[in-house]
């Protein structure tokens, strides 16, 4: 049975142990509200650190791109958000946003989560559950971001493709790869 997503919200306020020299909050404070209200929302949706820790399992932060507006500085109140986007072989894909206290958005990251087996030191299948919600109709942040900065009103019309594009490539099962070697200079398609 498929459970619906929703946005998952928490506050925080960004302390004088949480700040550089310039009074701003360091990128580590920032990733660790992510882990927080990651873990948060998991646990609301039955994949808590707990339950996986149970079977030997954990949640691990594999990769996170993040993009600021502005920097929170001390003192200031902020509302993060996040959601679960999908999920892709043995990644699982999730969003953030963080928004000020005038509700302005000031930042955003999509990052990628692994299970892995605390014993093995592997990673292991993502949770059926998992596969099993239902996801929100929702752009990821950075490519929504980059759509409409870089092509303004046609963003929505190039959303529509890269949608239409990556579930028949999904459902074909077609996968293509790029890599480029800088000590070698080649590229290589696959």
């Amino acid at each position: 049975m498929s459970q619906k997503v929703q946005v998952f919200h928490k506050s925080f306020e960004v302390h004088s142990y949480e700040i550089d020299a310039r009074e701003r909050a360091r990128v580590k404070t920032l990733t660790n509200y992510f882990q927080e209200i990651a873990g948060r929302h998991a646990s609301e949706l039955g994949l808590s650190m707990a339950s996986l820790q149970e079977q030997g399992q954990t949640w691990m932060l594999v990769r996170l791109n993040l993009q600021l507006g502005r920097w929170p500085s001390w003192g200031e109140r902020l509302t993060v958000s996040t959601w679960p986007t999908g999920v892709e072989s043995l990644v699982a894909n999730r969003d953030f946003e963080i928004h000020d206290e005038s509700s302005q958005r000031i930042g955003w990251a999509t990052s990628a989560w692994m299970v892995v087996d605390m014993n093995r030191r592997r990673a292991v299948r993502i949770p059926r559950a998992v596969h099993d919600l239902e996801l929100l109709d929702r752009d990821r942040a950075l490519i929504d971001e980059f759509l409409r900065g870089y092509y303004g009103p046609a963003a929505p019309h190039l959303m529509a493709y890269l949608d239409a594009f990556s579930a028949e490539a999904r459902a074909r099962q077609f996968y293509a790869s790029y890599k480029y070697s800088p000590s070698g200079g080649r590229h290589t398609y696959g």
